[in-house]
């Protein structure tokens, strides 16, 4: 008798995880099948959606203030090293579209915003009549081939913006055209 008693309850745990199992299931498909909001690419050009980003935030913001701004926006943001650039990638917009989006916000040593560019940075290989460093950190390519403004080889020059060029002595010299 115990031991039908024994067989019983032990069949009767065996369905609970089949109905358990089951109906974790249903909701993943369900979540799966529903209609989603879809990631499109944004209609802006760059120029456009830094100029969107910088009305969101604008400069002299804090890192605070920003952070604050761009969440209550819908902006999704990865900050970098040390926090002094954030990435955005994604701005989830109020009619439920989602946007891709390609902007980096730069933030000086005290922690305010200073500048808005493109997100990436422009990679392909270089033709043979196009010098390196003609192009734009978004991709375009530059009037001869000039250096940005940020490592431009003027003694104006401010000590932070040399932090992000990957090696300064050789712009100080003239050494980084090649």
């Amino acid at each position: 008798m115990d031991r039908d008693r024994i067989q019983k309850a032990g069949q009767g745990r065996g369905r609970a995880l089949r109905v358990a199992a089951s109906a974790w299931l249903c909701a993943v498909l369900a979540g799966c099948a529903s209609p989603g909001t879809k990631l499109v690419e944004c209609p802006l050009s760059i120029e456009q959606q830094q100029q969107a980003v910088l009305e969101v935030v604008p400069r002299g913001s804090t890192r605070a203030e920003a952070e604050r701004r761009l969440k209550e926006a819908g902006i999704e943001f990865s900050p970098g090293q040390k926090n002094s650039i954030y990435y955005l990638s994604l701005w989830n917009r109020p009619n439920g579209q989602r946007w891709h989006i390609n902007v980096a916000l730069l933030f000086d040593g005290q922690g305010k915003l200073y500048q808005s560019r493109a997100g990436d940075s422009g990679i392909g290989p270089l033709t043979a009549d196009e010098p390196a460093g003609s192009r734009t950190p978004g991709g375009a390519r530059k009037a001869g081939g000039n250096f940005p403004a940020a490592v431009s080889t003027g003694s104006s020059r401010d000590d932070d913006e040399l932090k992000h060029v990957p090696f300064p002595e050789q712009y100080e010299t003239g050494k980084g055209a090649r």
